[in-house]
């Protein structure tokens, strides 16, 4: 067993006991190239489905170091991603759309997350 698998069993957990806390969202990354036929750059958008925990903004201190927190960032838990987010990938939950600042891959486990987006 992994820190994914404890994540994954975590989230499932709490999804069960509480409704509401555990959220299907989405990361979106976009990829842009140079497009030598056209001389403009092509973008492609990957959407990634994962769930999220939305933090509370005292516990981001916990994580991330004063120097890169801004007003109106949030503190996101991540699981269930196969990739790796990246900072500038969007999080994208019902119609909030945020953008990926600071990105911690929890024990190098590469299934867990903590960010801070806004």
């Amino acid at each position: 067993m992994n820190v994914a698998d404890i994540a994954k069993q975590a989230f499932d957990g709490v999804a069960s006991a509480i409704d509401g806390v555990i959220k299907d969202a989405v990361i979106r990354v976009e990829t842009s190239t140079y497009n030598q036929s056209t001389g403009g750059v092509d973008v492609t958008t990957t959407n990634h489905s994962c769930r999220v925990v939305f933090g509370d903004r005292s516990a981001i201190k916990d994580y991330f170091d004063d120097s890169i927190i801004d007003e109106g960032m949030r503190l996101i838990f991540i699981e269930g991603l196969a990739i790796v987010p990246k900072k500038t990938n969007k999080l994208i939950y019902s119609d909030l759309v945020l953008i990926l600042d600071s990105v911690l891959n929890v024990a190098e486990s590469g299934g867990f997350f903590v960010v801070l987006a806004k």
